[in-house]
Order: C-alpha cells, then sequence, then structure tokens
C-alpha cells in the first residue's frame, strides 16, 4: 500500500481503495428485481398505508434524491434603517449642543 503524500493527498496515479469498490453480494443482486417489483406495486395501491413511503423510494431510484432546497428569501438590505439611525446619531448630537451639519 502507498502512504499519502504531504498534506494527506494520494501521490499521482495512486488510488487509496486500489481494490476498487465491493461488489454486491449474490443474494442482493437476486432479490433486487422482486424488491423492485414489491415496491412498485405498493406504490400504484393508493389504499396501501405505505403508498407515499413506497412513491418516494421508487422516485429515489429513479430520480435520486432530492438535494436540499435553496433559501429563496432575498438577503438583508444593508441600507436599511440607516435613515432611522442617522435621525438617531442627529438627536443625539443636538442633545450634547452639537449641530449634526458641522459633524462629518
Amino acid at each position: 500500500m502507498v502512504a499519502r503524500g504531504a498534506g494527506g493527498l494520494w501521490p499521482k496515479g495512486q488510488s487509496g481503495n486500489p481494490g476498487g469498490r465491493p461488489k454486491l453480494p449474490e443474494e442482493f443482486r437476486l432479490k433486487g428485481p422482486k424488491l423492485l417489483e414489491r415496491m412498485t406495486a405498493i406504490a400504484e395501491d393508493e389504499a396501501h398505508e405505505c403508498h407515499f413511503e413506497a412513491l418516494k423510494w421508487c422516485a429515489e431510484r429513479i430520480y435520486g434524491k432530492a438535494g436540499p432546497v435553496p433559501d429563496e428569501t432575498p438577503p438583508p438590505d444593508p441600507t436599511a434603517g440607516l435613515a432611522a439611525l442617522l435621525r438617531e446619531r442627529g438627536k443625539l448630537l443636538e442633545a450634547d449642543g452639537v449641530d449634526a451639519a458641522e459633524v462629518h
């Protein structure tokens, strides 16, 4: 086995998994078609209590799992409330006897 290089990366041309992905056991491959047939039957039976979950299971195998939903709320306006802050600053300056127009 080849050791990782600096920074924890594998050297070019080397793999951290030289044997490849493990093969699916034969018993799983034999039961796969039966499982698919059963889940499809449940998904088609609207009266079945697991109808929705079976539909979801089938859709995930066909289309892949859904990713996170992007947040569509707009970012906050950085100038929101700025006018109120400036008015408050002017009031504080006036309370101290300073003309706000003279302050930069």
